[in-house]
């Protein structure tokens, strides 16, 4: 990526507003803002964005929900290129940033669809929601809400051939053990891989929670290394539960 300064400093000021947005429909109209070319649908708890071009397609996957009951009204960036909450209410890093993430992608024109869920974190019903039908163009799902700067899991549902890809392309990455997410909801229900990476999210779920820009921005620069290799088909890891 070039002029990372310049990246960095969009990322505080264009998206920074993400973190104080507060109903649902709000957060998927402001992802929506970032790309052209989209065709979108939406559902009560989910909004699916596909892109223009042919081909299976990685399926970034965030979500509108935080655990916090107050949302912030303000957000300061600190020495170090942390974002946090002022006051300290929980900044909703999880997954405001995931939402960062799959807009820079949808803004810097990656072919890439994009699934905007609600009420992960009450049990994924916005990824259970979304209907089969929506979900038959996916070569991967990668989720946005993990934890950290450089992690991955998988929730044991990668295939060799992912793992291969993941060591060759962005080796800085570590793979960890990881509970659930929406991406492991989706690849229950259709058979098809998922992998999960971390967000620059910290002290996930405290009101001490706080975001790391960097993070964010290492996560926009090893999905676009690893966009291309992971399309064009679908990385089958088990047959579908209907």
């Amino acid at each position: 990526m070039n002029n990372t300064k310049v990246f960095k400093r969009q990322l505080v000021s264009d998206f920074r507003q993400a973190y104080i947005l507060t109903e649902h429909l709000c957060c998927v109209e402001w992802v929506a803002r970032h790309g052209t070319g989209y065709t979108r649908k939406d559902g009560d708890t989910w909004s699916m964005f596909r892109h223009p071009s042919k081909g299976l397609k990685p399926c970034l996957c965030a979500h509108t929900d935080t655990v916090h009951p107050v949302k912030p009204t303000k957000t300061v960036r600190k020495k170090g290129g942390i974002i946090v909450a002022v006051p300290e209410v929980g900044l909703g890093a999880d997954d405001r940033n995931g939402l960062i993430i799959a807009a820079t992608l949808m803004s810097r024109g990656f072919p890439v669809d994009v699934a905007i869920f609600d009420l992960e974190e009450t049990g994924a019903i916005g990824s259970r929601a979304i209907p089969l039908s929506e979900l038959d163009a996916t070569s991967i799902w990668i989720g946005l809400d993990r934890r950290g700067d450089r992690e991955w899991v998988d929730y044991k549902r990668s295939t060799p051939e992912i793992v291969k890809i993941m060591e060759e392309l962005i080796p800085l990455r570590k793979f960890e053990k990881g509970t659930f997410s929406d991406c492991a909801a989706l690849s229950e229900r259709t058979g098809v891989a998922c992998i999960n990476l971390s967000a620059g999210l910290h002290l996930e779920h405290s009101e001490k929670e706080y975001a790391s820009v960097s993070g964010m921005l290492w996560t926009v620069e090893d999905l676009e290394r690893i966009v291309t290799p992971m399309s064009g088909r679908k990385f089958q890891v088990s047959l579908p539960v209907c």
